[in-house]
């Protein structure tokens, strides 16, 4: 997910991930950056998730504010948010960076 207001809350992604009835198993957010990756229960939640997130255009103007309401995104400078489900040589790579940070915790 891209287009995310700098130090939102993994609470308030979660939630807003509800909002199409998905079921977060984890977020993968750093407080300062503008997107993360969140792994759903199930390969067909993340496909049912995208498929709805896609059918309007949100914003996320706020820690906790998303909306689909433009005038209030051009007032706020916000972008529009976007999602996507990694797959191929993005996925890989996703996965062997934490891996590999994984591996230097332990």
């Amino acid at each position: 997910m891209t287009g995310l207001f700098p130090k939102t809350s993994k609470a308030a992604l979660a939630e807003f991930c509800g909002r199409f009835s998905a079921t977060v198993e984890y977020i993968d957010y750093r407080g300062k950056d503008t997107k993360c990756h969140i792994r759903f229960n199930t390969p067909s939640e993340a496909n049912s998730f995208v498929e709805s997130f896609d059918s309007k255009i949100f914003y996320h103007i706020g820690p906790s504010d998303f909306t689909t309401d433009k005038t209030l995104s051009d007032s706020s400078g916000a972008p529009r948010m976007r999602v996507s489900i990694l797959s191929g040589p993005e996925e890989k790579s996703y996965i062997n960076k934490h891996l590999s940070t994984l591996t230097k915790k332990a």
